[in-house]
């Protein structure tokens, strides 16, 4: 299969973020896993109205680990 990227944020549950580790160990290769330090579920990002409102080292290091799978 195609290489796949597995991500979570650090402030996710407890119990969503287990999950995930379990179903990524099940999975075959190639494969990565990521947690993002200081993330919610959606990096920290939220809208109000017609605003997107991120946290910048959050986005930071989700892009460059998106960035980093991808160049592999």
């Amino acid at each position: 299969h195609k290489p796949l990227l597995l991500m979570d944020g650090a402030r996710e549950s407890p119990a969503d973020r287990r999950y995930l580790q379990s179903y990524f160990r099940e999975m075959a290769d190639p494969k990565r896993y990521v947690t993002v330090p200081n993330a919610d579920h959606y990096a920290n990002t939220t809208e109000i109205r017609a605003v997107t409102v991120y946290d910048r080292q959050v986005l930071s290091y989700t892009l460059d680990a998106i960035d980093g799978f991808l160049r592999e």
